[in-house]
């Protein structure tokens, strides 16, 4: 989930409903320091109105519950590779298998493309190989 920090101290309680329901989830908060549509839109850009409290983002999972979530704070491109490898291998992704796999028709390309990211797909929950020329099967898909 991507989102700005404006809206996200206005939804942030949400955060707890997603532990609670154990959603494996990677969150990006974008900081700006501000509502920046609002202070697109503004006649008078620097109003207060478009100023937003300081929140510690990545200290806010814990207050609202979920203790056992990765989570960091990045500056660099650097910092956020090493903070997605990291989220990554915190946490499995549950799985939910298909009573009946799901076959998908694809040009051939886009079937190897899938086959060459396999490793990647099921580190996110999700089973797929290939199916015959031109489609795969999907076996397994992350949980809700």
């Amino acid at each position: 989930m991507i989102t700005g920090e404006g809206s996200h101290q206005l939804t942030a309680n949400d955060i707890g409903d997603m532990g609670r329901f154990d959603a494996n989830v990677i969150v990006f908060v974008l900081n700006n320091s501000g509502y920046l549509v609002e202070r697109s839109l503004e006649k008078n850009p620097n109003w207060t109105y478009n100023d937003l409290a300081p929140w510690n983002y990545a200290e806010l999972p814990k207050a609202l519950g979920c203790s056992d979530w990765y989570t960091a704070r990045v500056t660099t491109l650097g910092e956020l590779d090493e903070a997605m490898k990291a989220a990554r291998a915190s946490k499995n992704v549950p799985r939910q298998a298909l009573l009946i796999p799901a076959v998908v028709e694809l040009e051939q390309c886009d079937v190897e493309r899938i086959e060459d990211a396999r490793p990647l797909l099921a580190e996110l929950g999700l089973s797929v190989e290939a199916f015959g020329p031109g489609a795969v099967a999907v076996y397994e898909l992350p949980a809700l």
